[in-house]
């Protein structure tokens, strides 16, 4: 894992220390994972997964974003525990 960086999070996964960093390709994984072609697209759809509940969208933002990569999905409960740190990393290295 290389340097912490202004706007990385650090979480714990299955017990296993991680970083979360938006990175462009993470920004494209999430893109693609969403099914977003712009950023206003990728916005709305972060919308509704957060009204929602939608963990699948989530699931695919940790993969995207995590060093180490999660080796199994995540359960729920867990997920849900670290969805603001997701948000944070988003909206940070965004500049929102």
């Amino acid at each position: 894992m290389s340097g912490f960086r202004p706007g990385d999070r650090s979480v714990v996964i299955a017990g296993q220390v991680t970083r979360l960093r938006l990175t462009v390709s993470a920004l494209a994984e999430i893109a693609n994972v969403t099914g977003s072609d712009s950023p206003a697209a990728l916005a709305n759809r972060l919308r509704q997964a957060g009204r929602g509940g939608d963990m699948g969208v989530w699931q695919g933002l940790v993969s995207a974003l995590a060093t180490p990569r999660p080796a199994a999905e995540i359960p729920e409960d867990e997920l849900a525990k670290f969805l603001p740190d997701i948000a944070a990393v988003i909206a940070e290295g965004l500049g929102a």
